[in-house]
């Protein structure tokens, strides 16, 4: 079968999970005899095999790259989503690769940059398309319903405007995936997808890779932080909760990632003089070994919490707050959920850490690498994929 993949980014450009969720896909894919053509926004165009993988790049066709929005102003920052809104500068290109691939069926997932008109052309080519939902952007421009530090029950006008042709063109979708239940049913009450012939949940996957359980416990415990720092992730929450822990056991922090640099500048300065230490960028691999415990304290409305069965593949049991589909993986177990609107919530839970009650469970280690391995995973969308063309 020929696959064809749409995502924002790839492979070795990242900006969160969504990058990793997609590689880790798309490998699998050929790993099961598939040939596969991603095509992705980078800062040239350009052509890579990536494991497998066959990767076309484009400069992204806007008036700014994907990947330097985020630095201009907003009157600009605001004409390059309303280019976005539908984008037809890819067309000539999609064409020539329709021509060349001759693709069975397309899988959009993240879509700035190249925008929802993708799904109206291959809708007129008749090739069939799956949409992942990821993220929150075909709801909102910033793709987190989160604005003046809390979390959007609802679309704002502004919001409901832009979104307005995603939501219209959504109908060409023929089959939806949701990474959870929240963001997939967030959708749907939308009356996004309204035509669609296949609807299922398929969770984010990870490679595990024999057993990652940890042995032994440490006289000291420490506690970490790993993704980007911004106020939105819940970094400045944690900071003030963590400020006032105390226990008689030697405890730590650690932060691993990076943000804008003036956040960066100001959170480090509010740590000062505190058990706190920023790593910067480390590898997920490098940062698990070091802790006991990871906390996700988003103040976001999650649609996963990919870095919750991250930390579970490397043997690290879960702090993580209340949050959209992060809530959903409270079942496997490695677990505690608190809501961060409850002062001192997770104050008590790291208490309750110190005080040895929560430890990883092997027999929910196992329970998880089941549900969300990487060829679990891939089988589920294959048989999407399979009826979606039948």
């Amino acid at each position: 079968m020929r696959i064809l993949v749409i995502n924002t980014l790839y492979y070795p450009d990242f900006q969160g999970g969504a990058e990793k969720s997609v590689q880790l896909l798309c490998e699998g894919f050929v790993n099961r005899g598939h040939e596969v053509l991603v095509l992705s926004n980078s800062n040239s165009n350009n052509q890579a095999t990536v494991n497998g993988v066959k990767v076309q790049y484009f400069k992204t066709r806007n008036i700014i790259p994907f990947l330097k929005v985020k630095k201009y102003f907003t009157i600009v920052r605001m004409l390059w989503h309303l280019i976005d809104m539908f984008n037809p500068f890819y067309f000539p290109s999609y064409k020539k690769i329709v021509d060349r691939f001759n693709p069975d069926v397309v899988l959009t997932n993240n879509l700035p940059g190249f925008s929802v008109s993708v799904w109206q052309f291959f809708k007129k080519k008749k090739i069939p398309v799956v949409h992942v939902l990821r993220d929150h952007a075909l709801l909102c421009p910033k793709g987190t319903m989160f604005a003046d530090g809390k979390r959007c029950v609802n679309q704002c006008l502004r919001c409901r405007l832009m979104s307005y042709p995603k939501k219209s063109l959504s109908k060409n979708i023929n089959g939806v995936i949701g990474i959870s239940n929240y963001i997939l049913h967030r959708h749907l009450k939308a009356d996004y997808f309204v035509n669609h012939k296949v609807c299922k949940v398929i969770p984010n996957s990870v490679a595990f890779t024999g057993n990652q359980i940890k042995e032994g416990v440490n006289d000291s415990i420490t506690f970490g932080y790993f993704g980007r720092l911004s106020d939105e992730k819940g970094l400045g929450y944690l900071i003030e909760e963590y400020g006032v822990f105390n226990c008689n056991v030697p405890h730590k922090l650690l932060i691993g990632g990076d943000g804008e640099p003036l956040y960066v500048k100001k959170i480090k300065a509010s740590a000062e003089n505190s058990n706190i230490e920023f790593l910067g960028f480390v590898s997920s691999e490098k940062f698990y070994e070091k802790i006991d415990y990871l906390i996700v304290p988003s103040m976001l409305e999650e649609a996963f919490g990919r870095v919750v069965i991250e930390a579970w593949q490397y043997g690290v049991y879960v702090l993580a707050a209340r949050s959209g589909g992060m809530t959903e993986l409270a079942g496997f177990g490695n677990l505690s959920l608190f809501d961060h609107t409850d002062k001192g919530a997770l104050h008590k839970l790291l208490n309750t850490c110190a005080e040895r009650q929560l430890k990883f469970n092997d027999d929910d280690y196992k329970l998880c690498k089941h549900h969300f391995d990487r060829d679990v995973v891939t089988d589920q969308y294959l048989e999407i994929i399979n009826e979606v063309i039948g």
